[in-house]
């Protein structure tokens, strides 16, 4: 059970985009070869869906371009596969999602007849060699 209580703590440093809209972020730890959960934008159903402890969500930030949120660090566990691994792999997905613009004729998508948040941008970070065995240690 080598990866038994091994975490990631996320932090969100700062986020900065070009069109004044209300965005949230979301985080997902990810086992090499794993592919991020099909989700559109991340509620409360939706955690309980998909391993809750390895996914995160930031709350909605208020209309900017500087978009400020209340909860900053996130704590997510480490798959399992992870810890056994002779050669660690950290992977990070994180989405950008932006609320339907008020300025917009159009509305955003609809999925099961509800309008959705749109994904601004999306990255896959990798941490590996050195950096991922010091952190699986438990070292910063």
């Amino acid at each position: 059970m080598g990866g038994v209580g091994r975490t990631l703590r996320v932090s969100i440093l700062g986020v900065k985009v070009t069109e004044a809209r209300k965005y949230h972020l979301s985080f997902q730890v990810l086992v090499p070869g794993q592919p991020p959960a099909a989700v559109v934008a991340l509620n409360d159903r939706t955690l309980d869906a998909i391993r809750p402890d390895q996914v995160a969500r930031t709350e909605t930030a208020p209309l900017g371009t500087n978009p400020e949120f209340l909860n900053k660090v996130f704590i997510l566990r480490l798959a399992e596969p992870l810890g056994n691994s002779l050669t660690p792999k950290l992977l990070l997905h994180v989405n950008l999602f932006a609320m339907p613009s008020i300025d917009s004729t159009s509305a955003g998508a609809i999925i099961a007849g509800k309008e959705v948040d749109e994904l601004m941008g999306s990255a896959t970070l990798q941490v590996r060699g050195d950096v991922a065995a010091r952190l699986l240690r438990g070292e910063r």
